[in-house]
């Protein structure tokens, strides 16, 4: 038995996930006249691209039977995930959680009045708006509950960039599931081939310094906020099919959720534009409003907090030798095979895609921003990285398939499928790393292998010590009062 899923209802949803917290971010940071014209641009946005795409008839037949599977598995990611801090986490869930619980307790945008902050007032600068219809009813019904409401949002999620993937690659496979929690680059052989040279001293995916591009896992385990709607954003626009019309207003949506991700949308968004011959098909209201909007409202919010250390990537190396080396490594293992694994040179969609996510990747290397990794390369490798996390699932369905035809998929089959397992041990690292520590957390009295989740708590209640700890990495800003955000645009 099966179910049907019509285009234009995935579409619709897809928006929805995508545009309601955003329309809700604004509505909250914004002054009235401002917030009413900019959720008017949103939703109109919205309303407009759905109708568009009623032109497309196509349907994604799924077996019930993967229904469970499919809400079970977005279950499993999201809470290993450490979504809402109900399970071990890492160590950035600190500041996540700090962050719904100020947006909770705080009105917007929060400023920060007076406390350990050097005696002067700080406001809170963060790309937010993913909790922002969490943290609206958290002040209803209290923290706890948009902790849950947030987990929900997250598997819903889930579910659409599973059901997203799908259409992209024309049909329904349990092998989305698989590659959507699965997908990495082969950080294990630069490890092993490491650790007998004595080349690398870094952890698992951050073997190279300021080029390493992380796991799906692990995204979902540090930066959900950004990575789960850029990737149901990804499937929007990878999909050869993908309305024109509406690649300005899927934009305007990302940079809210993650600004530096949208630099590696940027070559997608371009091919979207201008392939083929409809060219007018783009001058559409979504194309043009939705970016002005947010790039009006946003650009000076985002730009103020801390500064942090931006240099050309070679810099951040001990000498410009382990510089190459280390890019070396990062064509070979983290982008190279997989794009000679999924990339069918004789068609043109594919070199299409190829270009998509070379191009990006290439320029993301050669300068650097953020920490002790490059946070730039990091988000700007979001789109790229799950374009091909697209590509290798329906390279592994077609290998299935094959296997079930034929009973072998032959050498080359083989080879492929075991270098799939090789990519696959990163996540499962992570996974169990959390599996591991949430049981602990649950069972153990006395030892838990979690850093403690809520260590900050509040970015505005910081004791002096905690304040000098985390100083650097606080997402505030002390120099906020003349700015064009707060002098002209913010709620008062």
């Amino acid at each position: 038995m099966t179910i049907k899923i019509k285009f234009v209802h995935f579409f619709a949803a897809a928006l929805l996930f995508l545009a309601l917290p955003v329309a809700c971010f604004i509505g909250g940071m914004v002054r009235l006249p401002l917030a009413i014209a900019g959720n008017i641009v949103i939703l109109a946005s919205l309303v407009i691209a759905t109708e568009r795409v009623k032109e497309r008839k196509e349907e994604l037949e799924i077996p019930v039977a993967a229904i469970p599977v499919a809400i079970l598995s977005a279950v499993f990611f999201v809470y290993f995930g450490g979504v809402g801090e109900f399970s071990w986490t890492t160590a950035d869930h600190m500041y996540r959680s700090a962050i719904l619980t100020d947006l909770v307790k705080y009105r917007w945008p929060v400023i920060y009045r007076s406390g350990i902050y050097t005696g002067n007032n700080a406001a809170f600068i963060y790309y937010s708006a993913y909790w922002s219809i969490a943290s609206v009813l958290g002040k209803i019904f209290g923290l706890t509950f948009a902790r849950i409401f947030l987990v929900l949002q997250t598997c819903i999620g889930v579910l659409l960039i599973i059901l997203g993937m799908s259409f992209c690659n024309k049909r329904f496979s349990y092998c989305s599931i698989v590659m959507l929690i699965m997908f990495s680059g082969f950080d294990y052989i630069p490890l092993f081939i490491g650790d007998i040279f004595h080349l690398y001293d870094g952890s698992l995916e951050a073997w190279n310094v300021a080029l390493n591009i992380h796991s799906d896992m692990f995204q979902m385990q540090n930066v959900f906020n950004q990575s789960v709607p850029l990737w149901l954003i990804t499937t929007l626009l990878a999909d050869e099919r993908a309305d024109k019309g509406s690649v300005g207003y899927l934009g305007a949506l990302a940079f809210c959720y993650s600004p530096w991700a949208v630099f590696g949308m940027i070559p997608l968004a371009l091919l979207r534009l201008f392939e083929g011959k409809k060219i007018k098909s783009i001058l559409t209201f979504e194309n043009f409003a939705p970016p002005a909007l947010v790039l009006l409202l946003f650009t000076s919010y985002f730009t103020l907090g801390n500064s942090y250390t931006n240099c050309f990537t070679f810099r951040k190396y001990d000498s410009f030798g382990m510089y190459l080396l280390s890019y070396l490594g990062f064509i070979v293992f983290e982008v190279g095979i997989w794009i000679v694994l999924l990339i069918d040179f004789r068609k043109k969609t594919s070199k299409a895609l190829l270009i998509s996510v070379v191009l990006p990747l290439l320029l993301l290397t050669i300068y650097s921003y953020g920490g002790m990794s490059n946070d730039l390369m990091l988000r700007g490798a979001t789109v790229p990285m799950f374009i091909l996390t697209i590509l290798s699932a329906d390279k592994l369905t077609g290998l299935f398939a094959t296997l079930r035809k034929e009973r072998t998929v032959g050498l080359s089959g083989a080879g492929i499928l075991f270098l799939y397992f090789i990519s696959f041990i990163t996540p499962i690292m992570l996974i169990l790393a959390s599996v591991v520590g949430s049981v602990n957390i649950y069972t153990t009295t006395g030892f838990d292998t979690n850093p403690d989740r809520f260590e900050i708590g509040s970015f505005g209640g910081l004791t002096p010590a905690k304040y000098e700890i985390y100083e650097d990495t606080i997402p505030v800003s002390y120099e906020y009062e003349d700015s064009f955000f707060f002098k002209y645009i913010a709620r008062k």
